[in-house]
Parts: structure tokens; sequence; C-alpha cells
């Protein structure tokens, strides 16, 4: 979920920000959203969930949506992004969370 596009160079949208074009166009509702952020199937889910507050949320809102969520530091997860040399790395919800809502976040 590092990225826009499925690989470098490339004009083809990942599936996560075309997942992401379909939640903005349906405009989830509070509990919607409470259901991604919280939903235990899949990493990935959340990390739409998050994408998805990043882009939508007031500025003046976000942490109260965030807050819960971003010293969830218990274990690595699916969530991958390109390390040093094209390795990847594991990282945890938290780190994912702090990551995007950084302020020099390059894709957001």
């Amino acid at each position: 979920l590092r990225s826009m596009f499925t690989r470098p160079g490339s004009k083809v949208p990942s599936s996560a920000f075309c997942l992401l074009l379909r939640l903005l166009t349906l405009r989830c509702s509070e509990k919607q959203m409470k259901l991604l952020l919280d939903h235990p199937d899949s990493p990935y889910i959340r990390c739409i969930g998050f994408l998805y507050l990043r882009y939508v949320c007031p500025p003046q809102l976000i942490w109260g949506w965030i807050q819960p969520y971003v010293m969830e530091d218990d274990e690595p997860c699916a969530v991958m992004r390109s390390g040093k040399g094209g390795n990847k790395d594991k990282m945890t919800m938290g780190q994912y969370i702090r990551l995007l809502f950084d302020s020099s976040c390059e894709y957001c």
C-alpha cells in the first residue's frame, strides 16, 4: 500500500487506490468507517480505511479517528513497504498509520 501504482514508472493504478476511489464515490458513514478501521480479517482492509481518512477527514477531526490506533505496535503485519534495494519490510499497523499521516507522505 506504499504506492499509487502497481510498479515504479507504471501508469496502472494499484488495487489499493482503485478500492480507495470506490470508497470515495460511496462516501462511508461513521459506522462503516469504524468497521473498516477495526476489521479483524485483513490488515489491508484497515489500511484502506486509514488511507480514506487521510484524504477525506477534516484535519481537526483526524486525531480523534487515529488516536486509538497510532501506537498499535503489537506485531508486524502483512502491510509491506519497499526497503532499500527493493527489499520488503513488514511494519506494524501503528508504523503504517504514523507514516501515512506524516506531513511528508509522498502520495498523500
